[in-house]
């Protein structure tokens, strides 16, 4: 009885906070489709999710962050997307609504041409159809940055969507979507399907997911964490045609290459693999 109280005191904490957001998409005439753990819920098995997350057209961050912060609500913007918090939150608090551009990817964009009108939580609601979803999970699974709880997750919600419902369409929908995230993703797509419809070891999935063995050139790095060559541009103090040369080029420099990955977040790293060893090299 413990786990059902706390589920629902969860989800209807969720559904304040869902009506909530939808006002302030209301309020600045934003379009929206819903993704996340309550997309999850509604295409797979309902299950309890700390925040609402929504896909929204770039352009209205600025104006959605502005109407929350209006409403007393702590805002904190990230790249390609907004975080709501409580009023008076701190630094630690969990937030309760990711505002996600939809223009910060192709597997977004695509995603955000797949909504069908829903009921959730007592609202109506736009939401990605399945096959959507299941793309971005795995996009969000493949993600170099991710945290490895974070894939499981990903893998787990799969997993619940398809068991559910995930007929052939659906399933060539989301691997066209998919194949948009990197080089060779789709069959990456495909493998996963394969693997958890058929309740392989939890090794095999993450396998798929994980990074080993994975290679990205440096557009396709850019696109999986979400960057523009324009934000690349400014954080690097070059000009975006720079960035869109250096990204075609097969021969780069270290102090280039060490640059881009710095305005990525990261750092450039070099290393020699011998009889399948790796070695740091300390340039």
């Amino acid at each position: 009885m413990a786990t059902v109280a706390f589920y629902t005191e969860v989800m209807d904490d969720r559904a304040r906070d869902l009506q909530a957001m939808l006002d302030i998409l209301q309020d600045v005439g934003a379009n929206s489709a819903l993704i996340g753990g309550l997309a999850v819920g509604y295409h797979g098995r309902p299950r309890a999710t700390v925040d609402v997350d929504l896909l929204v057209p770039g352009r209205f961050l600025k104006r959605i962050a502005a109407a929350a912060r209006g409403h007393d609500y702590v805002v904190r913007a990230f790249q390609g997307m907004i975080r709501i918090y409580p009023p008076g939150s701190g630094p630690k608090a969990e937030s309760i609504a990711d505002f996600v551009s939809a223009d910060a990817n192709p597997v977004l964009r695509a995603a955000f041409r797949q909504v069908e009108a829903a009921e959730l939580l007592g609202e109506p609601v736009q939401i990605v159809n399945r096959a959507a979803l299941v793309a971005l999970k795995f996009h969000a699974a493949v993600s170099p940055d991710r945290a490895i709880e974070d894939k499981y997750q990903d893998i787990a919600d799969i997993g619940r969507i398809i068991g559910k419902r995930f007929d052939a369409q659906d399933e060539e929908t989301a691997r066209r979507i998919a194949a948009l995230s990197y080089p060779g993703a789709d069959d990456d797509f495909a493998a996963l399907i394969d693997h958890l419809r058929h309740g392989r070891p939890v090794k095999d999935l993450m396998r798929v997911v994980g990074k080993a063995g994975r290679r990205y050139d440096l557009k396709t790095l850019r696109t999986v964490l979400n960057r523009t060559q324009s934000d690349v541009a400014r954080a690097a103090g070059m000009a975006q045609g720079d960035v869109s040369l250096l990204e075609a080029r097969k021969d780069v420099k270290l102090s280039t290459l060490a640059r881009y990955a710095a305005a990525l977040g990261g750092a450039a790293e070099v290393a020699v693999v011998i009889d399948g060893r790796r070695y740091l090299l300390d340039l």
